[in-house]
């Protein structure tokens, strides 16, 4: 429940800067790389981490909020691709979950 009109919160930043926090070079590669790819291609880590010429070593990128859209778990494996093959894959992924297997 937010706080009632008429209420000052001191110390609290407002809401637009709590969420404006500045993207690190190397997840604005990534975000670039992956907004680059044709439709329905995707990566693994590894390739698109080779491609930029990124370490893993560095600490876990794929933990950004940002790169949530641009990342999918399939068999326990992570994908990564533009925004719109994320969904189609996810949607594909979906619907094979609900047919079953008519064999």
């Amino acid at each position: 429940m937010p706080i009632p009109a008429g209420f000052t919160v001191v110390g609290a930043k407002p809401l637009a800067e709590k969420h404006s926090v500045p993207i690190p070079p190397r997840v604005q590669k990534i975000i670039n790389l992956l907004n680059t790819l044709p439709e329905n291609e995707l990566l693994t880590t590894m390739e698109m981490t080779s491609r930029l010429g990124l370490s893993t070593s560095g600490g876990s990128f794929s933990s950004y909020l940002v790169l949530i859209p641009y990342r999918a778990k399939v068999d326990n494996k992570l994908f990564w691709g533009n925004r719109k093959s994320i969904i189609q894959l996810q949607a594909q992924l979906a619907e094979s979950e609900e047919t079953p297997n008519e064999s």
